[in-house]
């Protein structure tokens, strides 16, 4: 119970002390160097470099680069199956995603499958649990969690893209349920995970960056 407690906190809690050197782009074309506050309701709360917190409704923006270059240690800026594992992962990445199995056992089908390809998303650390929205459902494992719907089907989220969706509200935020496991980025240097209302993108240079399709 104290695990799925802390869980929750995750999604609520704004890391706030430490300047990140966060950038946020709205739609109009504006650039604003700053830290990013939290994500809730539809709004994004972010202080701007010399300035108090500023609220964003969601539709106005465009992207959120979180900026962790250059953090040895940082848990933002890191892949926790690590670049030994990625070729193995990303032959793995066209595996059935379960989209039209019960709610009860796609979640743990995707995980078995996913162990048995020598993955390692770890143990379980908390029981199934139903999303906000009573359609999804989604478990946490030790290095990755795995997220489900009707209409999304099963697709796990890892390192510092995990991070950075945990923080933006994960399935309940903009960006919705995962459409993929992590896949190679266009660039060959990143890695991400489509959502139903955009991406995030990560690699060890510029740690992530969430892109919301319009």
């Amino acid at each position: 119970m104290k695990i799925q407690s802390l869980g929750i906190l995750a999604f609520c809690i704004p890391l706030a002390g430490v300047a990140w050197g966060d950038t946020l782009v709205l739609r109009n074309g504006a650039h604003m160097a700053g830290q990013f506050v939290s994500a809730q309701n539809g709004n994004i709360v972010f202080t701007i470099q010399g300035q108090r917190n500023r609220r964003f409704n969601v539709n106005e923006v465009a992207r959120i680069e979180f900026n962790r270059a250059g953090e040895t240690g940082d848990r933002f800026n890191s892949d926790s199956y690590g670049d030994d594992q990625h070729a193995q992962y990303d032959g793995y990445r066209n595996r059935p995603d379960y989209r039209d199995q019960p709610q009860a056992s796609a979640i743990d089908s995707k995980y078995q499958d996913m162990s048995k390809a020598g993955l390692g998303m770890g143990q379980p650390i908390a029981a199934e649990q139903v999303s906000a929205d009573g359609e999804g459902r989604y478990r946490v494992y030790q290095n990755s969690t795995l997220y489900w719907s009707p209409n999304s089907g099963a697709h796990e989220v890892h390192g510092g893209i995990r991070e950075q969706y945990i923080r933006l509200g994960a399935e309940n935020s903009r960006l919705g349920y995962p459409l993929s496991d992590e896949v190679p980025a266009q660039d060959g240097s990143g890695r991400t995970n489509r959502f139903e209302h955009g991406s995030i993108y990560w690699s060890p240079r510029t740690g992530a960056r969430v892109d919301y399709t319009r």
